[in-house]
């Protein structure tokens, strides 16, 4: 049955008899067709773009994963720390003073290991060290120790 378009069923009569209420049906029949068929290709498109970002997720979230845990498996120790704060004052010191140099040869691994307090933050470690009224804090990352701020020795 056909749509009422204006106001008054003679003036539909005389579109109907001409063909162009028949003709505007089968254009609107073509558009739902169409838009059918574009929607369904939206979708399809859409899969596809949701399968390509979850294994964008999964790539990103297996990148973080193998990343924290080289961080939590190459975490300095204690030892590593001393032995290179012990390494920087050495190079500080220098020829400077013989005696202070010597002492610190003997003694300074000691001091420094007794001065130095350790903190695990499960990825990395943060060691601060008083000495002498100076204070170095410093990060230990991948086998390698960051200074932190402008103080130290």
């Amino acid at each position: 049955m056909a749509q009422v378009i204006s106001g008054s069923k003679e003036k539909d009569m005389e579109l109907l008899s001409s063909g162009v209420l028949e003709k505007e049906h089968r254009l609107k029949e073509q558009t739902n067709i169409l838009w059918a068929f574009s929607n369904h290709q939206w979708t399809v498109k859409g899969r596809r773009r949701l399968l390509g970002l979850k294994k964008w997720i999964f790539i990103i979230t297996i990148f973080f994963v193998l990343l924290l845990g080289s961080m939590f498996v190459s975490k300095p120790s204690k030892a590593k720390y001393t032995q290179w704060l012990t390494a920087r004052v050495e190079e500080r010191i220098g020829d400077e003073n013989f005696i202070i140099g010597l002492g610190f040869d003997m003694f300074g691994k000691q001091i420094i290991d007794k001065n130095t307090a350790e903190s695990d933050f499960l990825f990395w470690k943060v060691y601060e060290t008083e000495f002498q009224g100076k204070k170095i804090t410093c990060i230990g990352i991948y086998q390698s120790f960051i200074p932190i701020g402008k103080k130290g020795f």
